[in-house]
Order: structure tokens, then C-alpha cells, then sequence
């Protein structure tokens, strides 16, 4: 992920902790292969659902070249048009 994309996520965290719907993106996180399945495990070991987001949107910025845009494919496929206004306007 470049320092664009990185910084786009740390400047949205807020509104995407607000807007996020951690359940619908959490089985694909391992399908498009952002996040192994301990990786997953850890995400939902976290006591509640704000503290589940807080970790992923942290831990999404060091998943690699083309996690951002994996992510963005994900919240398109769940229907999540307020999430994907703060990464990617134009959309």
C-alpha cells in the first residue's frame, strides 16, 4: 500500500469506524487473502466491534501493494457506499 492510501485510511478512521459493518467484510477478509485466518482470530478476539475496527483499519495499512484497493473491492461488494465515499470519492 503507497503512503496515499495509507494516509487516507489514517485521516477516515473515525468516519469509518462510525460507518463500517465489520460482520459483512469479515468472512471476505480471508478470501481476497488481506488477512490470514489468525489474523482473523485476533480481530475477533477484541471485546467489542469499535475495537475490532480500530485494529483492522491499523493493521489494513501493512497488508501489502494492493490491500487498499482489495479493501475497497470488498466494501463494494458489501454494499458499503458511505465507507468507500471517505476512501475513494470519485467512486
Amino acid at each position: 500500500m503507497n503512503e496515499e492510501d495509507r494516509k487516507t485510511i489514517r485521516d477516515n478512521i473515525p468516519n469509518l469506524v462510525d460507518v463500517l459493518d465489520f460482520n459483512a467484510i469479515l468472512p471476505l477478509l480471508s478470501f481476497k487473502r488481506l488477512f490470514t485466518t489468525p489474523m482473523i482470530e485476533q480481530l475477533n478476539a477484541h471485546r467489542n466491534e469499535r475495537e475490532k475496527k480500530l485494529v483492522l483499519l491499523s493493521d489494513l495499512r501493512k497488508r501489502g501493494p494492493t490491500a487498499f484497493q482489495d479493501f475497497v473491492d470488498l466494501l463494494a461488494i458489501t454494499a458499503q457506499h458511505k465507507a468507500l465515499q471517505f476512501l475513494k470519492p470519485e467512486v
